[in-house]
């Protein structure tokens, strides 16, 4: 009987340590950076540095359609790429408000006049977290784009991550990693 008990404390503990290097792994090449109305820091990739309105006039008209308390990171190596939290009032996700909420989102591209080829449309749980995930290619006449919105919904708090990214990349690892989901 001691010997199974020794045997079940040891695999408990190897396989804690092998969730710590994969959680590890997935933040491997990136930085901490604040993001105030979440009270916390994020593990955001390598390059992508805090822009304030106060001190650039295009991203004082960018947020200017967000939120107030919304933060923007911008790559260094490529102005294109970006990361925006926005705060958003509480809402309980579910799989049918998806289709209410992309049919929404493309009823204002189309207003607007942008072309979006949508790419993915789900919804995630991750323990208590809800998130929709909705990516996009915007194909534009000198480039494209891939925007990725995250929806999210933990501990009676909804915020939202937009991703621009000219690269198809996933920033999902990165989501999970920062906000134990």
């Amino acid at each position: 009987m001691k010997n199974l008990i020794v045997l079940f404390i040891l695999c408990f503990a190897l396989g804690c340590n092998t969730v710590e290097k994969n959680k590890l792994a997935a933040l491997t090449g990136n930085n901490l950076q604040a993001v105030g109305f979440l009270n916390q820091s994020v593990y955001l990739p390598a390059g992508f540095q805090p822009v304030h309105k106060e001190d650039n006039e295009a991203a004082a008209e960018y947020l200017a359609n967000f939120d107030a308390n919304s933060v923007l990171f911008v790559d260094r190596q490529n102005g294109v790429n970006s990361i925006t939290f926005m705060p958003a009032d509480y809402t309980k996700l579910s799989k049918p408000l998806i289709n209410y909420y992309v049919n929404d989102l493309e009823r204002h591209f189309a207003k607007e006049g942008l072309a979006m080829q949508r790419l993915e449309a789900k919804m995630l749980r991750y323990g208590s977290a809800e998130i929709i995930k909705i990516k996009y290619l915007q194909a534009l006449e000198e480039a494209q784009a891939y925007i990725t919105q995250y929806v999210v919904s933990h501990d009676l708090e909804t915020y939202i991550i937009l991703v621009r990214h000219q690269e198809n990349q996933d920033f999902l690892a990165i989501l999970k990693s920062n906000f134990n989901v």
